[in-house]
């Protein structure tokens, strides 16, 4: 699975953009692809994850399912 750092995330709102490790263009996510959220999992910036793409079309992409793996 792609690795990459959370750019930032508005608890909020509930998104927000992985920066992937691949210097390719940042990726949008929602809360609803955080794994193990709702048990008290954090989410913030600057937080290393492990994700899974959805191609929803040819130009757009989202996070299908994200885990945190650490900081750094």
């Amino acid at each position: 699975m792609p690795e990459g750092v959370i750019e930032w995330f508005d608890h909020e709102e509930q998104h927000g953009l992985i920066e992937p490790d691949d210097d390719g263009d940042p990726i949008p996510f929602s809360l609803d692809a955080v794994e193990d959220y709702h048990s008290g999992e954090r989410i913030s910036a600057g937080q290393r994850v492990v994700y899974e793409i959805d191609d929803i079309d040819d130009e757009a992409v989202s996070v299908e399912r994200l885990s945190p793996t650490g900081y750094g």
